[in-house]
């Protein structure tokens, strides 16, 4: 089943009660649909529509993506990649769009057989200020562990106080704690958190990373880290590119996210490469009315453009336990702000797309927030359609 505009597709969606789900239960594809063998999971599909608005050609983006360069090697990281900061539009060796002989004319090399994916993003809350010492650490790489994502953006890394960033932090324990993965982050900042990477290395690479939008600190207080990645499962592979976000949080800067939602689409409008998957801490909800909504007019309602993927959960969605949110004048424990954002061309290739909340009930939030985060785990499943018999 494809997606993208030319045919009405199916996102399917997984949520349990308060749009979580913790357990492993395996998943049942049939047309379409999700078949649930646990009786506590509840299940929905949304059509996806095969038109949009139009969207807006943006040849040029009008803001500055960069404005310096840091020496090679600024992330203290050991994936052997040194540190882009952006300074234009990116330039990715593996797009899948080449120039042929004539000034207007593109050669689209032919994409074969996509493997299965799972992305996850999760804020794991100022990760750490403990350093190799926060007491989280064992009980999140379990949980990574359990979830067993290709690769996993993470939000509110950071070093621990009153270091300058050298020596081992928690991030670096946690990855030596999962020797699946290997991971990168953005560089250290003593005022704020960062954002970072995982990934599985026997079905993902890291191909190329950057930092972009450094000095644009209204918009991104923490810089978006761009990823470039192949994943080769099963004789399958794909090309793709996962920019982990982490906006402004707090209702009065609201004007700041809508800057930075366009400035991201902008960006990414001009990229050579279209797989892009945007995860991260939107800090914002896609059911906002549409005068206070910072997504209108870049990534939603936009298919085939961009799918935003988790807006098919109800308004009374939970991927947050911090604060609260009204939905109709109820009151709502807990904020959803935690988005997983996937470009069409990337949606095309897949059967299905389901997003998933691995979070607890209510009764159970400040539990979790002692042993993980004051965020839950949110993953986009990507299954590919199967191949024919040779």
């Amino acid at each position: 089943m494809r997606l993208g505009g030319r045919t009405i597709g199916i996102i399917t969606v997984l949520f349990v009660v308060w749009g979580c789900r913790s357990d492993d239960t395996p998943l049942q594809y049939g047309d379409g649909e999700y078949v649930s063998q646990n009786p506590d999971v509840v299940s929905a599909t949304a059509d996806v529509a095969d038109s949009g608005p139009s969207v807006p050609d943006v040849p040029n983006s009008p803001w500055d993506v960069g404005g310096r360069a840091t020496d090679s090697g600024a992330l203290d990281t050991a994936d052997g990649l040194p540190d882009v900061v952006s300074t234009g539009p990116d330039t990715v060796a593996d797009a899948i769009v080449v120039a042929d002989s004539g000034p207007d004319v593109v050669e689209v090399i032919e994409q074969g057989p996509v493997p299965d994916l799972r992305v996850a993003t999760w804020n794991l809350r100022n990760f750490s200020d403990y350093g190799p010492n926060d007491y989280r650490i064992g009980a999140i790489a379990a949980k990574i562990k359990e979830l067993s994502p290709d690769v996993i953006a993470l939000q509110e890394l950071r070093s621990q106080e009153g270091t300058d960033g050298t020596g081992d932090q928690a991030f670096d324990v946690l990855l030596s704690q999962l020797p699946e993965y290997d991971g990168t982050h953005v560089a250290w900042d003593p005022f704020d958190t960062s954002v970072g990477i995982m990934y599985r290395t026997d079905v993902v690479s890291l191909v190329s990373k950057k930092t972009i939008f450094p000095s644009d600190s209204w918009a991104f207080p923490r810089p978006p880290l761009v990823a470039n990645l192949t994943a080769v499962r099963d004789g399958a592979s794909i090309d793709f590119q996962v920019v982990v976000i982490h906006l402004k949080a707090y209702d009065d800067s609201a004007d700041r996210r809508k800057e930075a939602c366009e400035k991201l689409y902008a960006w990414l409008d001009v990229q050579p490469d279209s797989h892009h998957i945007l995860m991260g801490d939107f800090n914002d909800d896609p059911h906002d009315v549409p005068k206070d909504n910072v997504f209108l007019g870049t990534f939603l309602g936009m298919e085939p453009h961009y799918y935003f993927v988790t807006d098919v959960f109800p308004p009374k969605t939970v991927t947050s336990i911090g604060w609260y949110h009204y939905v109709d004048g109820d009151y709502v424990k807990g904020q959803f702000i935690d988005h997983a954002i996937v470009q069409g061309d990337l949606m095309e290739l897949y059967e299905t797309v389901t997003p998933t909340i691995a979070g607890v009930l209510p009764n159970k939030f400040d539990d979790w927030g002692d042993e993980y985060s004051d965020h839950f785990p949110v993953y986009v499943d990507f299954l590919a359609p199967e191949q024919p018999e040779p």
